[in-house]
């Protein structure tokens, strides 16, 4: 066999292997928690009947005004130790579930990312560690929104 064949049929039996199992190569997609339309339902459904717990030990990072819904920056971090997540809700949002990161061991707890955001609302930061929800919120004020805008 010549040396582009047997790379050529290697490729081909990893792309084969790589189709057959796609779905336990992806992170379990929480489709419940998602689709809720409301904020005190998503909560609900996250918490599970758990207290969450306001604490400055979570630290959420919003512009206070935001010219544009469709990109707002935010970050979240925290200094607890042994965090499983975190959970960013927009709360006037069609569905307020924005974003939800998980982590092991001892990983840093921080993330940074951009947000849709409907119009003004409170921004929630949830953090699970060590078997316990916390949490912070900010409001952004939002200029024009970016849930559902049409482009012209």
């Amino acid at each position: 066999m010549k040396r582009r064949q047997f790379i050529k049929r290697g490729l081909l039996t990893t792309l084969g292997l790589l189709l057959l199992r796609p779905v336990s190569l992806l992170a379990a997609w929480p489709k419940k928690l998602f689709s809720h339309q409301q904020y005190q339902s998503a909560l609900n459904e996250l918490l599970q009947g758990e207290t969450l717990i306001a604490s400055d030990q979570v630290n959420l990072k919003t512009p206070p005004i935001s010219q544009n819904g469709v990109e707002v920056p935010i970050s979240v971090k925290t200094t607890l130790q042994q965090v499983e997540r975190i959970v960013v809700m927009v709360e006037n949002n069609p569905n307020p579930m924005v974003a939800e990161y998980l982590f092991s061991g001892s990983a840093i707890a921080y993330i940074a990312t951009r947000i849709k955001m409907n119009g003004t609302s409170p921004v929630h930061a949830i953090v699970k560690a060590n078997g316990k929800y916390y949490g912070t919120t900010e409001k952004v004020t939002i200029k024009r929104g970016g849930c559902y805008e049409s482009g012209g």
